[in-house]
Parts: structure tokens; sequence; C-alpha cells
């Protein structure tokens, strides 16, 4: 299982406990609370045989000014077995100025799980429809940078031919890679590790990639660079950098345990390709 993902484990039954603030746990939801009015909104619609016209008709479309309405109050702390979300009541109420009819009128739920960074948006409309929007939301990331590097005796051409293939850093992380969009080397090239990591950025001797959103899990913007960079006109360095946010982690131990491995994790495959070019491709 993917560490960022959340599970509750096999109790899918006791309920979880919240603090009963819920103002205080909405996250990036609290700004929100509160009643909003405004009086400029306008809507743009095109019109046709027995369209119902009060507004302005420019080049066919008509232009109607609303006031609405939007109020969003604190609900008490929800359970759903081990789940837990705080979150908001909302009605928005729309109707033309000077009218009592109503235009639009919706209600519904914000709602945000925290443990599964989660804010899930609910949406009922007086016309038979319904809609569940869900998406990740971090309140207070915290991102991470990790930088590690070693010294080759081989030039930094020798190096970048051999290690500087889109997939070519696969042969050390034991997980087969292949190029699924784009052309290998080249912007927007996509290759199959990390889930579909996207090659956003380049250099004659270096490129940067980041890891896609996935679905149901938090997204962490995970963006790495890795590089070959001289040092004399014989020697080079391999160097990995990546910064990525880990406030999804349970703790600050989890934190370092996951920044640990990490560091591990890529200093050692670093030091297999040091190995693999002063050994003449020996001992791969």
């Amino acid at each position: 299982m993917n560490d960022n993902v959340n599970s509750y484990g096999p109790d899918i039954y006791t309920e979880a406990e919240g603090s009963e603030d819920t103002l205080a746990n909405l996250g990036p939801l609290r700004p929100l609370a509160g009643i909003w009015e405004g009086t400029i909104g306008a809507n743009q619609h095109p019109i046709g045989p027995g369209s119902d016209i009060k507004g302005q008709v420019i080049d066919g479309n008509e232009h109607s000014v609303y006031v609405e309405r939007y109020e969003l109050q604190p609900i008490d702390p929800q359970t759903n077995g081990p789940q837990l979300f705080y979150g908001l009541r909302y009605h928005v109420h729309i109707v033309r100025p000077g009218e009592v009819e109503t235009f639009h009128d919706q209600v519904g739920y914000w709602l945000l799980e925290p443990a599964a960074r989660m804010v899930t948006h609910t949406i009922a409309i007086p016309r038979g429809q319904v809609l569940l929007a869900a998406g990740s939301a971090v309140a207070s990331p915290t991102y991470v940078s990790l930088y590690m590097e070693v010294t080759v005796n081989r030039p930094a051409a020798d190096v970048w031919k051999r290690f500087g293939g889109y997939c070519a850093v696969a042969e050390w992380m034991k997980n087969p890679c292949t190029i699924t969009s784009g052309t290998d080397g080249e912007l927007g090239a996509v290759r199959t590790l990390g889930g579909g990591e996207v090659l956003v950025g380049k250099t004659p001797m270096s490129y940067t990639y980041t890891q896609p959103v996935k679905d149901g899990q938090p997204y962490n913007l995970y963006h790495g660079t890795f590089e070959a960079r001289p040092v004399t006109t014989t020697t080079s360095k391999l160097i990995y950098a990546f910064v990525y946010d880990n406030s999804m982690l349970a703790d600050d131990a989890a934190r370092e345990a996951d920044k640990a491995r990490r560091t591990s994790s890529f200093t050692e495959r670093l030091q297999n390709m040091k190995k693999y070019l002063e050994d003449g491709g020996a001992g791969q």
C-alpha cells in the first residue's frame, strides 16, 4: 500500500473521536464560514425562440445581473465509523435585483476529512439534480528538499551518455521502465516510474520530472532533478535533488523516517551508478 494513502485498519466500526470546535478544524474551508452577499454577479447565456428575455441582449446573448446570498454554517463533527468529517452546511439563493422569484437555489455541505486530506462538496438543486465532488486538500503543507551527490571519475559527457536517457536510471531501481507518452528525453515525455512521471524541464545534462496527481491519494507535489555536473575535464558529479510535501504523514517521527528512507535509497542508486561507470560496466 502507498504510504500516502490513509488506512483506517481492519476496524471499520469504532467511531472516531473529534473536537467539538468545528471552526478550528476546518482547515482550508474555515475562511468560507459566514454569510456572503454579492450584488454585481452576472449571467450570460444564448437566447432563442421562446426565451423569457429580461436582461440586455448583446450579440445574441442575454446579459443579466443577479443578487446572490451564500450562507455557510459550521456543523457538529460527523463520523462514519473511523472516518471523521468537519464541515459547513450551506445554502445559495440567487434572485434578480428587485425580485423575489428564485432564479437559482442550491443546498449542500462542504466537508473536510483531515485524516485523508480530502475535501468533499455536495450539491443539490431543485431540478432533480445532485452532485458529489471530492479532491485533495492541504491546510498546512510541509515541503521537504533533499540533495544527494556522488563524485565520479568520468567526464560528465560520458556519464550523461550512459544515464541521461529518461528511463536509464530505472536499471538501478529494480523496476521496469517504459516511455508511455511523448519522446524519450523531450519535454512532456511520460515514464512508468512513480505512477507516470512527467518530464517538465531539461538542460544538456539534466532533467526535472514530477509525479502526477493519483486518484484517491493526497498530492505531494513531488518534483525531482537528476543531473550530471562537470567538475574537471575528467571528473563529474551525479546529483539527485527533489522536493515534496510530507504533511500527510502521521507525525514528525514518520516524516523523519520517510526522509531517511528516501535519502538512503537514492544514495544507494548513485553509488551503484558510480561503481558501474568507474568499473567500466562490470558488476551492474
